[in-house]
């Protein structure tokens, strides 16, 4: 998913790989990794990189929350919390 898309809401440019998601849809914490393993590399033909980005982000995103580095937000209230552990990967 590189390049530049119409109905953006950031600039792509300035990111080697970025991913388009729905405003105001929530996204499932524990499809993050995956989405964002495809859109580093979406060829079909790159599925052993697939695999390797998939296996560190599965590591590196709930790091990125713990550190405060990436917001998750419980889709009920859209706030600033976000459930802990098990319940993360089972929410929306």
């Amino acid at each position: 998913m590189k390049g530049a898309r119409k109905g953006a809401t950031v600039n792509e440019n300035n990111f080697l790989y970025w991913m388009a998601v729905e405003d105001n849809k929530p996204v499932k914490f524990a499809d993050l990794p995956h989405m964002m393993a495809i859109a580093m590399h979406p060829s079909d033909a790159a599925l052993f990189d697939y695999a390797a980005a998939r296996l560190n982000l599965d590591d590196e995103v709930p790091k990125a929350v713990r550190d405060g580095e990436l917001a998750a937000r419980n889709s009920a209230g859209m706030g600033g919390t976000h459930p802990r552990g098990a319940a993360r990967y089972n929410s929306p």
